[in-house]
């Protein structure tokens, strides 16, 4: 990956501590997730993919004496790395676990000899039930799985499509305009979502948390205006005429149904939150870099055509960015494993209709596609 737009790896970002009570806390060390009691290790669980569609639970070691909610919590900690990595299924062997903890995720034969496997959803749910009603979990134990999820997806959208054709010099000055057409069709209606969600918001601090994400991002399509105008770009079409792909027309309509129906504030942020992970992960060097290519495309003041961008690294970017501010916010609200999976799956499903938008405008405006050719 070049170093124009390199993010830390969701599966290198592996040291963490959470502390859960006095003299507990759950470390994430290398790939191994360990329950501390008074320093001493007294669950350590390890893990990995195993195919497309499982995680494997390859090493659980329990002391003698560890509790029930205590397995259940380090399990827990060490299973969510599945579910960031988007896998549906759990494998261990047949006699890794209690015989009653096996009951308890509904774990039965696998294809393979030896094997047993249960639904992550399920084993997740069920770990949870075994250690929340008697452990004082933080907050940040759920947060911290967004904030994975968020970096998962913002590594595979700098690993092809838009951001890649950029790293490599092969975006044309055609690719360049549409996507920020596509980008217009969805920033339009950013405003309006977030006046819905001070309306939406009881909690007083929710709604200065909203107003001001609002006050910061009134008339950003007009930044998306002028750097097409720049361009020389049928901006009359863009703004009155133009239809989305379906890709963006999905994210929208995901947006506007998380408005409309469920009336959440809370989780109507799954719908921004992969694009401000994108965008505060951006840093001067990919500026830079797309500077060089509007550049080379004969316009002497690249920058007039890279506002949009460059200023959503300026608000989402950083320790009092949009999405450092977002996880900050979170911390009241997601405080069960019931209330992270609901909020999870508006973030997938917003979050992979995002990266679509930027992975098939890109297929779409192929022919135009500059090669390999790199900026000079």
């Amino acid at each position: 990956m070049q170093e124009a737009i390199a993010v830390e790896s969701s599966s290198t970002k592996n040291t963490s501590r959470i502390e859960i009570g006095p003299g507990v806390a759950l470390l994430r060390n290398g790939s191994s997730d360990e329950l501390q009691v008074q320093g001493q290790t007294v669950v350590a669980v390890d893990g990995c993919a195993a195919g497309a569609n499982a995680w494997s639970l390859t090493r659980i070691s329990a002391a003698p004496g560890v509790t029930h909610e205590q397995l259940c919590l380090a399990l827990y900690a060490a299973l969510r790395r599945g579910r960031v990595e988007r896998k549906t299924v759990v494998t261990m062997d047949a006699g890794a676990l209690r015989p009653e903890l096996l009951e308890q995720l509904q774990a039965t034969p696998a294809r393979e000899p030896g094997k047993l496997a249960a639904r992550i959803d399920v084993a997740l749910s069920k770990l949870a039930q075994g250690f929340e009603p008697l452990l004082a979990v933080p907050a940040e134990l759920y947060v911290q799985e967004v904030a994975d999820t968020v970096r998962a997806h913002v590594e595979s959208a700098f690993s092809e499509g838009f951001f890649r054709s950029v790293a490599d010099g092969r975006l044309s000055k055609q690719q360049y305009v549409y996507i920020l057409a596509q980008q217009h069709a969805y920033v339009r209606y950013t405003t309006r979502i977030l006046g819905y969600c001070v309306a939406y918001s009881d909690d007083s601090a929710l709604r200065k948390h909203f107003a001001k994400h609002l006050s910061e991002e009134v008339n950003h399509e007009k930044i998306l205006e002028a750097d097409l105008a720049y361009l020389g770009a049928d901006v009359e079409y863009v703004v009155r005429d133009f239809e989305p792909n379906p890709a963006t027309l999905q994210f929208v309509l995901g947006e506007l149904a998380l408005v409309s129906h469920f009336h959440d504030p809370v989780l109507l942020t799954a719908a921004p939150l992969v694009a401000e992970g994108i965008s505060g992960h951006l840093g001067r060097a990919f500026i830079d870099r797309l500077e060089q290519l509007v550049r080379s495309w004969g316009h002497a003041e690249p920058e007039r055509a890279t506002r949009f961008f460059s200023s959503h690294i300026e608000y989402d970017g950083g320790d009092d960015g949009h999405f450092e501010g977002s996880m900050r916010m979170l911390h009241p609200h997601l405080t069960s494993e019931r209330l992270l999976r609901r909020y999870l799956a508006a973030l997938h499903s917003l979050g992979q209709c995002f990266l679509r938008i930027y992975r098939e405008s890109m297929s779409e405006t192929d022919i135009w596609s500059a090669g390999s050719a790199r900026p000079q």
